[in-house]
């Protein structure tokens, strides 16, 4: 029976979409300590954000501060296993430049940027 629209909603005929395209691509980074872990989308948007308590004694924009940091590496190493996926599935490389999707190296230089600022303080809490 034809909807309102006109067009016959016939689910049957539908081809779904590939297995490996429904699976999100996810990214984990972490501070060194690992006392707080972000999870995100290739986008950056969290999924999940874990916090030791210890972390809530410092200003909230400090807090803030490595949480966003954190998120754009997180992001970083999702596009770059998106990258993997779809190199593996053999799409060239002049379409994966076009897409901007993060190399081995961008992920490796943006750690390296991270792990070059001092902590806000070398004191924990006991």
């Amino acid at each position: 029976m034809p909807d309102q629209g006109g067009e016959d909603m016939d689910a049957e005929n539908e081809t779904p979409p590939p297995q490996e395209w429904m699976v999100p691509t996810v990214g984990r980074a972490a501070t060194r300590s690992g006392s707080i872990v972000v999870e995100t989308t290739e986008q950056g948007l969290p999924r999940a954000i874990t916090i030791e308590a210890s972390e809530m004694d410092q200003p909230a924009a400090v807090l803030a501060k490595r949480i966003v940091g954190l998120c754009r590496q997180a992001a970083l190493t999702a596009g770059l296993r998106r990258r993997e996926q779809l190199v593996a599935a053999g799409v060239d490389s002049a379409t994966l430049s076009y897409m901007g999707l993060p190399t081995a190296d961008d992920v490796r230089a943006a750690e390296d940027e991270s792990d070059d600022e001092p902590p806000e303080t070398w004191l924990r809490r006991v």
